[in-house]
């Protein structure tokens, strides 16, 4: 009898396929035999080794269903939508469709209601034709939209277009007529070379020193434009003034200092009030207006001293169109001053306490 124990047990935990003659064993050697059976065996896979395919969720609550009896069950997912909070349904799953999806390792219920919400939750589809309030846009719209032209309606920004844009006028004509002047005023080439040399070292000396010496006033760009607007205009003057050679050297310095300072402050001016994001198409509107304005009223400069037969005229007139820059300009700021002084004056203030008087 121990002989016949001691061999079925080898058998079995040798090989799992040799059947026993179970009517010459105990119950309770039946028991122990089918445990080894299942916990040594390397064909038969346990019950978590079991594949995602073998697994299906439909099938199982459908078990569960049989098992109690009845029909399936309100809410199971075999039977149809889960209704949810938002209103929709969560999509039911077949008895064939597994637990996990295997192209992205997530469950198929989460995979479905993902797309069911991006479904329910994706905007309506608008042609690019068609705007969304119906009324198709028209070519002024686009223009006005691609340029970003509503700038215009800015009237900081189109005071300070307009007296730039002046200004650069100005500056340019003085600029290409200075040699001619100095040969109408009666110097010669090699004095004439002199002093545009001198004039040109001054220029490239303080475009260097400027900026510290904005730094060092804290002025802001528009103002030291400003400033530089108005030494122009002094040495412009000066040069109908000056008498004699030396006299026209320091003219010609005084020149150039102030072509240096205008140089380093006339491209900062419109970029300190307009936002870093429309910055291209304020420069582009500020191009724009010079083109303009240099060709509609470049010709009077040459027109004026044809007529008057002399430059002393043409620099009057260079230095009037400077002049309104700066008229406008100061009209503008002292309005903007005088306003915000308004605004605090009507704003009371909340920092102060209440006095109390005791007797």
């Amino acid at each position: 009898m121990w002989d016949d124990d001691r061999n079925s047990s080898v058998t079995l935990a040798e090989d799992h396929f040799v059947q026993p003659d179970h009517q010459q064993r105990r119950p309770s050697q039946r028991r122990f035999s089918s445990y080894i059976n299942v916990r040594f065996s390397p064909l038969q896979k346990r019950w978590f080794e079991g594949s995602a395919d073998t697994v299906n969720l439909g099938s199982s609550m459908k078990i569960f269903d049989e098992r109690y009896g009845g029909g399936p069950r309100r809410g199971s997912l075999g039977s149809g939508s889960v209704p949810m909070n938002g209103g929709g349904k969560l999509p039911a799953l077949s008895e064939n469709q597994g637990l996990t999806d295997d192209s992205s390792h997530l469950p198929s219920i989460v995979r479905q209601l993902e797309n069911t919400k991006a479904t329910s939750l994706s905007p309506p589809i608008v042609p690019n034709d068609a705007p969304v309030g119906g009324k198709p846009n028209g070519f002024f719209t686009k223009v006005v939209n691609t340029f970003d032209l509503t700038l215009l309606q800015d009237k900081v920004y189109l005071n300070m277009m307009l007296g730039m844009s002046i200004a650069v006028f100005a500056e340019i004509n003085f600029s290409l007529l200075t040699p001619f002047i100095l040969g109408d005023l009666g110097y010669s080439t090699e004095q004439i070379a002199s002093i545009m040399s001198t004039l040109a070292l001054a220029d490239l000396l303080f475009r260097f020193i400027s900026p510290f010496v904005g730094d060092f006033l804290k002025l802001s760009p528009r103002i030291m434009y400003m400033i530089a607007l108005s030494m122009l205009i002094v040495t412009r003057f000066s040069i109908l003034l000056a008498r004699s050679y030396d006299e026209m050297m320091i003219v010609a310095f005084g020149l150039g200092v102030a072509k240096g300072v205008r140089s380093v402050y006339m491209s900062l001016v419109i970029p300190s009030y307009i936002p870093l994001k429309r910055l291209p198409s304020a420069s582009s509107i500020q191009m724009t207006t010079n083109g303009i304005v240099l060709m509609t009223i470049g010709p009077c400069v040459g027109v004026l001293r044809d007529w008057t037969g002399s430059y002393s005229k043409s620099i009057i007139l260079i230095n009037g169109f400077t002049i309104v820059t700066l008229l406008m300009w100061s009209a503008e700021l002292i309005y903007v001053y005088r306003r915000q002084n308004r605004a605090k004056q009507k704003v009371p203030p909340t920092d102060a306490a209440p006095t109390i008087i005791v007797s």
